[in-house]
């Protein structure tokens, strides 16, 4: 496949570079803030209209592709920019895209676009997740999650919880400040962002608040957060590459510059090899999500897989190059490492998407197979 990006993509990245040149992104990521995100960048965000790439242009958004989400992920990423972007605008948008009208939901992906309601989904990785039970009329859910992103600056939950009276799970809209529901910061290296634990305590449930019809949007769900964190994360990998590249032009050793050294020139041709085999693999997993193909599972793990990698080490190396000074907690190529080590556990870490991605492999193989060994329709012997 021949990609290149089309002329409203290449715009779509300009502006939203130009939104982010306007805020102090990296001064938030090596200090933290009271506030729970950037207020000054959400704010340009909603004007820009970027919160709504994925919100239907019936409802104030722009209609466009996770393609696009991708681009302005990468330049977020880039600056290491803070904000429930991913969780709200992108996963939470991509499921309420996909549900029909019958569903009643008014105004809320709208709102969303303009940047004046948060919701949250919550994926569970594994075993873990909520269920819900049903007694005497009432129904109350119970659960645990855990890292959230903006968990605890959220407006609304979405999420599926298995429901014993029923053969599919249930999915949800839950208002975050009922009772029963504690969600609580956790801490991590890196200050740029929030991740919460999402404690649910026999939260009664409304049957308003149901969403049917949702399941496959919502199972859908975790291949978009991890095919958009891989986008993100690409661009804090391209950002940090591009600044120790800079510093190995500049740095002076021996009278001449560090990068003419092979130790670094080296090391910094193979990390530009690396990354560029990530940003394939990242745009392919979300153009291929866009348009629903088989191939989109494997694309996505392999992405997710590959970024929890790739990032970390180009982010390592960047701190090599610049020695001593890289070294230091508050340095910028530190940043990009913290933000690298906490991205590489959300929506799944490297181990859990080689593992999807060679159940998939497998499960192909056994297609291919098994049709092989199917006899022809059309074939055989007529002597």
């Amino acid at each position: 496949m021949h990609f290149a990006f089309t002329q409203d993509q290449r715009l779509i990245r300009e502006a939203i570079a130009d939104v982010v040149g306007e805020c102090t992104t990296v001064d938030h990521a090596r200090h933290g803030a009271n506030d729970d995100f950037d207020p000054v960048l959400w704010q340009r965000l909603a004007e820009t209209g970027m919160l709504g790439v994925l919100v239907d242009t019936e409802q104030d958004g722009s209609g466009l592709g996770l393609v696009e989400v991708g681009c302005v992920l990468e330049v977020l990423g880039s600056a290491l920019a803070s904000g429930p972007y991913l969780p709200s605008s992108v996963v939470a948008a991509s499921v309420l895209r996909g549900l029909p009208e019958s569903v009643g939901l008014a105004r809320l992906p709208a709102e969303i676009a303009l940047g004046r309601r948060i919701v949250c989904p919550l994926l569970p990785v594994g075993p873990a997740g909520a269920t819900i039970e049903r007694r005497a009329g009432r129904a109350t859910i119970s659960g645990a999650f855990a890292p959230v992103l903006y968990g605890a600056q959220a407006d609304l939950f979405l999420l599926a919880a298995h429901d014993a009276g029923r053969a599919e799970p249930t999915v949800l809209l839950l208002p975050c400040n009922v009772a029963g529901v504690d969600a609580s910061d956790i801490a991590t290296p890196d200050r740029s962002r929030r991740l919460a634990c999402v404690r649910l305590d026999r939260v009664e449930v409304a049957a308003a608040q149901e969403l049917p019809s949702a399941g496959p949007a919502l199972a859908a769900a975790p291949r978009v957060a991890a095919a958009a964190l891989a986008a993100e994360m690409l661009g804090g990998a391209s950002r940090v590459l591009d600044l120790a590249c800079d510093y190995a032009r500049e740095r002076q050793q021996f009278g001449q510059p560090i990068g003419r050294f092979q130790a670094i020139k080296h090391l910094l041709a193979d990390d530009k090899v690396h990354l560029e085999g990530l940003r394939s693999l990242v745009y392919a997993a979300l153009w291929h999500l866009d348009h629903t193909t088989p191939e989109a599972a494997a694309l996505v793990a392999a992405a997710k897989a590959c970024a929890s990698d790739v990032c970390v080490r180009i982010a390592s190396d960047a701190i090599q190059v610049f020695g001593a000074m890289g070294i230091a907690a508050e340095s910028v190529p530190h940043l990009y490492l913290k933000r690298a080590q906490v991205d590489r556990s959300l929506f799944g870490s490297a181990s859990h998407h080689y593992a999807a991605l060679a159940a998939d492999l497998a499960g192909a193989r056994a297609n291919q197979e098994s049709a092989a060994a199917q006899p022809s329709s059309t074939g055989g012997d007529r002597s």
